[in-house]
């Protein structure tokens, strides 16, 4: 297999919703290392000049971004669940945005779909994105199939992602992500990196 390739003047980090709501959801992402390994390649990127975007989930006040034939989402409004300037929504701690990372708000799973990622992406000329979040399964996947159809190349941080359901995780990691992304780890791709800069 040929080693991973990175132009880092032209490739962007999308961290997805590593909100604090989300690792109420999936604790382990700190038990298993799962955090940890993203501040890692975090760093890495912003030592090699790699843009980092941000995609996070929310939802304004009186929640008009919410459908009512959604039955889930309709549960969030009824809840203040994930609403705009709440806690729930900050990125964690571990990975907190320096002031010129944009987040992006998105409304719906796809970091693309409804909000202005591909707007901030192509302005500043990237044409890969290295792909990190959870769940694996939301996420991940819905923004591979839509960043797929925008013609841009993608990388998939198989390490970096997280899912309630390691069955999904596996399977798409495995079976659905390859046809569309090159899948690597965090290791590998700070590797690669480091190959780059050098």
């Amino acid at each position: 297999m040929r080693a991973l390739s990175i132009e880092p003047a032209t490739t962007a980090l999308v961290l997805m919703d590593f909100q604090n709501f989300t690792l109420e959801y999936l604790p382990s992402a700190r038990e298993t290392g799962l955090v940890e390994r993203t501040r890692q390649v975090l760093e890495a990127c912003r030592g090699a000049g790699v843009a980092v975007v941000f995609s996070a989930r929310s939802y304004r006040e009186g929640y008009p971004e919410v459908n009512p034939r959604d039955a889930g989402l309709m549960q969030k409004k009824a809840n203040r669940i994930q609403l705009e300037g709440s806690p729930g929504v900050a990125i964690i701690d571990e990975l907190r945005p320096r002031p010129e990372e944009p987040i992006v708000p998105k409304r719906r799973t796809s970091a693309f779909l409804h909000s202005d990622l591909d707007l901030i992406l192509r302005s500043a000329g990237i044409q890969t994105l290295a792909l990190a979040g959870i769940a694996t399964s939301g996420a991940v996947l819905s923004t591979v199939r839509v960043g797929a159809d925008m013609d841009y190349g993608l990388v998939v941080l198989e390490d970096c992602c997280g899912d309630g359901n390691e069955e999904a995780h596996r399977a798409l990691m495995a079976s659905i992500f390859p046809s569309q992304a090159a899948v690597t780890s965090a290791d590998d791709f700070i590797k690669a990196l480091v190959r780059a800069t050098t």
